[in-house]
């Protein structure tokens, strides 16, 4: 009997060590439903959309039962509120949210702080929540026990010590890195910034960790900080390098290489038509679409009239499209061929109208001269006389009136190349189904025809219009 009684004493011995109290769950719990909460405030639930949430690192232990704990229980959280947004394990596809969270520990409060980075790279916001440290908390923040040594745990990414070795990082995106110091080691990474922009570094490890930024081909490092690295950075290729402070110390750690911010546009944000800036007939601006960016812009002029939206001076192929005050769409120039791609017409009168600007490559991101300037059509009537057009590199532009309702043949031959007809009604600019070839069903009203020669400048045009 008395060995039956010392045998249950030990297993509730054991039981108080590895069980975590009602009251810390219910902590747990707390803190993951006050993260949810505020992640589900900042990500709509959305087709198309996903969101993960990286490993929570503690500066004192890295990897922890309690990050572990609290990830755990915040998935939980959004895959349950979540109907359309997808919630993953990983980063995946273009439209892709991620959660990162820190637990710094204090003398006797410990700091929980999850931030929410956008698919652009950028910071969405973060929250904070304090608990305070009692004697289980202390045993959730113990170092994981297969962590204490890396010499079992291979990190993927060695070797990359050695100069020509390094991990490249992907241009202009969010990456998340999670690796491995052993004594003596040094991670390198190399990235290329393809326009000038603000960059962020940041590693979260449970020692000092030490950040050295060198210039693509240089020895010195220009810079050196302590964990973090927040810069504006011109055109370049750039090397970083990451040791702990104490050379024979080992440790785990999380690497946030924030490349998606690219430049500086003075006109951000203009990512939503309500924050969409204004552009007058007449002028440009010098801007910077960033890598699954969109920029909004609202067209003014002091007349009414016909005037050209372009894109110009890319090195990357750009999507324009027309919108109403309700973000209802009326053109687009998706269908273009490339050296149509960058430009729309549009009839600016008393309505309000807006145009969305973006790469036709979510990936890519350049700066680019956005203008808006007048353009004089030509006056054609559907009498069946033909008119040249002399040689040019962009559209040519015609003003058609009709009276009477009915089919009408519209035909435009150029010397070598076929050539590409739109019409558009005035003054709503929304475009008109051709019903065979050449003939358009139109409506008594104003019309305005676009041509320009299939994927060549420089060519003269015969057109003529007839009932």
């Amino acid at each position: 009997m008395t060995l039956m009684r010392v045998i249950f004493s030990f297993i509730i011995a054991l039981a108080v060590v590895f069980m975590v109290p009602a009251a810390t769950l219910d902590v747990i719990d707390t803190a993951a439903e006050e993260f949810g909460s505020f992640i589900t405030s900042k990500v709509d639930d959305q087709e198309g959309y996903s969101i993960s949430i990286n490993p929570f690192l503690s500066d004192r232990s890295g990897q922890s039962l309690l990050g572990e704990r609290i990830r755990s229980s915040l998935e939980l959280y959004l895959a349950l509120h979540y109907q359309k947004t997808r919630v993953l394990s990983s980063p995946e596809g273009y439209n892709h949210y991620t959660v990162t969270g820190e637990i710094m520990s204090f003398l006797s409060q410990v700091r929980l702080l999850v931030k929410i980075y956008n698919p652009d790279g950028s910071l969405a916001g973060g929250i904070k929540y304090d608990l305070e440290i009692d004697t289980e908390l202390e045993q959730l923040l113990a170092p994981r026990e297969e962590n204490n040594s890396f010499q079992s745990t291979p990190d993927p990414y060695e070797p990359d010590d050695l100069p020509g070795f390094e991990v490249k990082v992907e241009e202009q995106k969010l990456s998340i890195f999670g690796r491995f110091l052993t004594p003596g080691d040094i991670d390198r990474f190399l990235f290329y910034l393809p326009l000038p922009g603000n960059i962020i570094i940041e590693a979260v490890a449970e020692t000092d960790l030490q950040l050295l930024l060198f210039r693509g081909g240089e020895e010195i490092p220009f810079m050196a900080q302590p964990s973090r690295i927040e810069e504006h950075l011109p055109t370049g290729v750039y090397i970083l390098e990451i040791t702990a402070y104490d050379f024979d110390l080992e440790t785990a750690y999380q690497l946030l290489m924030n490349l998606a911010t690219i430049g500086d546009d003075s006109y951000e944000p203009d990512d939503t038509l309500e924050e969409a800036t204004e552009i007058v007939s007449g002028s440009s601006q010098e801007r910077i679409i960033a890598a699954g960016n969109y920029d909004w812009v609202e067209m003014k002029s002091a007349l009414p009239g016909f005037y050209l939206l372009s894109a110009e001076d890319s090195d990357i192929l750009l999507r324009l499209a027309l919108f109403d005050n309700r973000e209802r769409e009326i053109i687009n120039n998706y269908s273009y061929a490339g050296h149509e791609q960058n430009a729309i017409p549009v009839f600016l009168g008393t309505r309000r109208l807006f145009a969305m600007i973006s790469a036709q490559d979510p990936d890519e991101a350049a700066a680019y001269k956005l203008a808006l300037h007048n353009i004089e059509p030509i006056q054609i009537h559907p009498n069946g006389n033909k008119i040249f057009l002399k040689s040019q590199d962009d559209f040519h532009y015609l003003k058609l009136r009709i009276l009477q309702q009915g089919i009408y043949r519209i035909r435009a031959e150029s010397e070598r190349y076929p050539v590409i007809i739109r019409v558009y009604n005035l003054p709503n600019m929304q475009s008109i189904e051709k019903k065979t070839d050449v003939a358009y069903p139109l409506t008594p009203g104003d019309y305005l025809i676009a041509l320009s020669v299939s994927g060549k400048g420089g060519e003269s045009i015969e057109i003529s219009v007839n009932h």
